[in-house]
């Protein structure tokens, strides 16, 4: 074997084995991307679903709409039921009115918090909702985006008591072919009270 020829051999070699690493790391990058994707519609599914189980026994709240048009919150707040399973909206008594709220009911606030920029879900104990237990539901490295919408269709189609959740979020690494930007809506109904006033 000559020289020019091991050379061949070796830039051959060479070329062969960078493109096997390339299209190694390619696939592995890939394949986390898609973990992270899947993650960000997993937090965003819990996070949605976690909202329509809590606002069906909505009885208060401390958000609102106006009754006519279209407008949109950043946050909603209310009391539901501290067991979401077990929906008694006559054991209630307003802010206000004398007596204690009882033992079965809570405040509940979702909220995109503009420090950390994490999704929560913020349990209190009145309606101010300033501090309590709280609960990440979309994590600030996908910065998520959390938007209420009610929209005012007429007056025989109205639902004040129908609002739609939209939920966006971005992925930090995004697989070949799909954007960057995860959004996923929803419509809530709020049985015993309504929005938009």
């Amino acid at each position: 074997m000559t020289l020019v020829e091991l050379v061949v051999v070796l830039v051959l070699i060479s070329s062969l084995m960078l493109a096997i690493n390339s299209g190694g790391l390619f696939f592995i990058s890939q394949i986390y991307a898609n973990i992270e994707r899947q993650q960000i519609h997993t937090e965003i599914d819990y996070a949605l679903e976690d909202m329509k189980l809590r606002c069906i026994s909505a009885i208060d709240t401390a958000t609102t709409f106006p009754a006519s048009g279209s407008s949109s919150n950043a946050s909603l707040q209310f009391v539901g039921e501290k067991d979401i399973y077990t929906i008694n909206p006559d054991a209630y008594i307003p802010p206000g009115m004398s007596g204690h709220p009882g033992t079965t009911k809570k405040w509940y606030k979702y909220y995109v918090d503009t420090t950390d920029k994490n999704l929560y879900l913020r349990t209190c104990l009145n309606s101010t909702c300033n501090s309590g237990p709280q609960e990440i539901l979309v994590e600030a490295k996908y910065n998520p985006v959390l938007t209420f919408k009610y929209t005012h269709a007429s007056p025989i189609y109205d639902e004040p008591n129908f609002i739609t959740v939209e939920i966006s979020a971005t992925s930090i690494h995004t697989p070949v072919g799909c954007d960057a930007v995860l959004k996923k809506s929803d419509g809530i109904r709020l049985w015993f009270i309504d929005l938009a006033r």
